[in-house]
């Protein structure tokens, strides 16, 4: 499982089970309280990525997610390249530009945001 905090320390994140129907869950850390799952649809989240900025979140299982982290709504999904497993990386470039996932096996997706492209980076990394 991973958990990360949010900038402004009052909510976490946890997910990354990679079990059918897992999903990201954003809590308030004061109460305890659940405030948005984030599920994709016929999924699972097996890793997850907060940036910096605290307003996306970005999930990955068989798909790839960008979320809105302050409503929980899924702003974007990415189709992996065919041929990958599960991703069980993902970050986001600081920029906002690129999203990066890596399957279980070690193969790269690299996804531009802007012109909705992707492509395998054939790197198996160990």
């Amino acid at each position: 499982r991973i958990v990360q905090v949010f900038p402004e320390g009052g909510r976490i994140i946890t997910g990354g089970s990679c079990i059918a129907g897992d999903a990201a869950v954003i809590w308030n850390v004061t109460d305890g309280r659940q405030l948005s799952t984030l599920a994709p649809v016929g999924d699972a989240v097996c890793a997850l990525h907060l940036p910096s900025c605290g307003l996306k979140v970005v999930t990955a299982g068989l798909h790839v997610c960008i979320w809105n982290a302050v409503d929980g709504t899924v702003e974007r999904q990415l189709e992996v390249m065919p041929g990958h497993h599960y991703m069980n990386r993902v970050a986001l470039t600081s920029d906002g530009a690129t999203v990066v996932s890596v399957d279980t096996i070690g193969q790269m997706n690299v996804f531009n945001i802007a012109n909705r492209t992707s492509r395998m980076a054939v790197f198996f990394l160990t």
